[in-house]
């Protein structure tokens, strides 16, 4: 008797229940579907933006990618004296964020602006012998990019403010996968200092010495590049206080190699703070199937005659070549292996020059956009009357982007 009151006063409790959520759910239906057709919206949204890096605007036209990423190393130092062990961040891709917002105005037209900045501490570009410290907290963001831009499917790509001038980058072109460890830019050991045969420290840094010459570099210019033709391209800008050049680039690629090309003239022969009158640059990239590469970079200044370094009989020349063979060993992603030499002549005075030689090798970590690399160089200089000894330099590091 106690079961069967107990399984009655149950079922009515339940169908009680039941009988009040019916109303309930009556009553809140349309209330329910606006939320669950909402919350579908923003999922779809979510799903359409996933891995693109972008965040919200103000504005629903205005798309907004922010990227970059952060480059650290062990740098290992022996100039013939002392050994030096450094924390450093690698100037051959210095950490950095940046930050690109675009709109399109019509179908073929796209209106953008791109701001970029570096954050070094302890950067490779700085750190020498009598420096060991170049960022002890105090290290401040420095302007790469500050520009905006207009890129027509039709009739090309118009640059205007801070940013890369047609001939940068013409002499760093690198399929190997190794530029992190080292390139035609030697930017893992650049503010490194040369010992005299007497101990003392030449206040040349490496990088005086060894400058791949790679046209006007990043400046504040109008740019305008042409659409790509077959492979061919071109871009010329004049940059503020006077210079101007031009440049010529050309890519090709299919199932059995991969092939870039560039070229480069400059004129700062009206730029009241540069003694160069103007420079040739350019350099040429492979890949094969095979995984083998190669690359030759080259750059060569006519200097003004009114200069200190035209004094000194200089004639600036810099010669860069790396072989490699990328592969994969692993899942992670591709392993790279590479060798390289460069001569780099009379860039300070007459008659001296410096050769340097290296090998590197990288990992890619590929799920979680990431680099490992290694390098070791060494680079010998001679000068008339002078003796120098040898600097030799490893760079072990990782960079991971975002």
């Amino acid at each position: 008797m106690k079961n069967k009151t107990m399984i009655s006063t149950a079922a009515l409790i339940g169908a009680s229940a039941f009988g009040m959520s019916q109303t309930v759910l009556a009553g809140d239906y349309e209330h329910l579907q606006e939320q669950v057709t909402s919350m579908k919206a923003e999922i779809e949204k979510m799903q359409s933006q996933q891995g693109k890096g972008t965040v919200s605007t103000h504005s629903d036209k205005v798309r907004l990618e922010v990227s970059g990423h952060v480059n650290r190393a062990i740098q290992g130092v022996d100039d013939g004296s002392d050994t030096y062990l450094n924390s450093v961040d690698n100037d051959n891709s210095s950490t950095r964020v940046r930050f690109i917002a675009e709109s399109d105005l019509s179908s073929e037209l796209v209106m953008g602006g791109a701001l970029e900045v570096q954050l070094e501490s302890n950067s490779t570009y700085k750190i020498n012998q009598l420096n060991e410290e170049s960022g002890d907290g105090t290290a401040t963001f420095t302007e790469r990019r500050a520009e905006i831009y207009f890129d027509h499917e039709r009739f090309g790509k118009l640059w205007l403010g801070q940013g890369w001038a047609a001939s940068d980058n013409v002499s760093e072109l690198d399929l190997s996968g190794t530029f992190l460890a080292n390139g035609a830019y030697a930017g893992g050991g650049a503010g490194l200092l040369f010992r005299n045969a007497d101990g003392s420290l030449d206040s040349t840094t490496l990088y005086s010495l060894t400058s791949d010459l790679d046209g006007l570099g990043r400046n504040d210019r109008i740019r305008y590049d042409t659409p790509e033709v077959g492979g061919f391209s071109f871009a010329t800008s004049a940059v503020q206080g006077g210079a101007w050049d031009i440049a010529g680039r050309y890519g090709y690629e299919d199932d059995g190699m991969h092939l870039m090309a560039a070229l480069a003239y400059s004129d700062s022969s009206r730029k009241e703070d540069s003694d160069i009158d103007s420079r040739v640059n350019g350099s040429v990239a492979v890949l094969f199937d095979s995984g083998w590469n190669g690359l030759v970079s080259f750059g060569a200044d006519d200097l003004k005659s009114t200069g200190t370094r035209a004094a000194n009989g200089a004639d600036p020349s810099n010669l860069y070549t790396k072989i490699g063979y990328r592969t994969t060993l692993n899942d992670m992603g591709l392993t790279s292996f590479s060798v390289d030499y460069r001569l780099s002549e009379e860039q300070q005075r007459a008659d001296e020059e410096v050769k340097g030689y290296g090998f590197q090798v990288a990992q890619q970590i590929r799920d979680f956009k990431a680099d490992v690399y290694f390098g070791v160089n060494q680079y010998e200089r001679t000068a008339p009357g002078k003796n120098f000894d040898d600097i030799t330099v490893a760079l072990v590091g990782a960079r991971i982007r975002f």
